[in-house]
């Protein structure tokens, strides 16, 4: 490939960044609006538990968007992608699907022992990853 057809991969790649940053944004706002609508309903639920759920499991959405969102603007910034910003979603993103196998109340000690371990590898992965940066930053 030449260079004029780099160039224009990349002005492609841009307007396809900043249309997904955009279609990102919206998704936040209505899960803001969403999760204000949860918190009305744990008010008026006869259960605390019910309302709850909603809320959380939108909250986390909310996050996961975020830290995508906040990777591919970087990506339009730096012309990288962080893999911080990718394993915090990770991270966010197993914990919600975690949350919701807790209160649909079915799950087994082994999903559980599973959903463990990827928080933990994912987890362990970031913190190595925040220690290699550092580790260049003070260099």
């Amino acid at each position: 490939m030449n260079a004029k057809s780099i160039s224009i991969l990349s002005q492609i790649a841009d307007v396809i960044t900043l249309i997904l940053v955009v279609v990102m944004l919206v998704g936040i706002v209505l899960g803001i609006y969403k999760t204000i609508i949860d918190v009305k309903q744990i008010y008026y639920a006869t259960s605390f538990d019910i309302g709850a759920k909603n809320f959380v499991v939108d909250t986390l959405t909310i996050f996961v968007i975020l830290e995508l969102m906040l990777g591919f603007m970087q990506y339009h910034g730096q012309r990288r992608i962080s893999p911080l910003y990718i394993l915090d979603a990770g991270l966010f993103f197993v914990t919600r699907e975690l949350m919701i196998e807790l209160y649909a109340g079915n799950i087994s000690p082994l999903t559980l022992i599973s959903f463990g371990v990827v928080i933990a590898a994912v987890g362990y992965t970031r913190v190595l990853l925040t220690q290699r940066v550092e580790t260049r930053i003070n260099d």
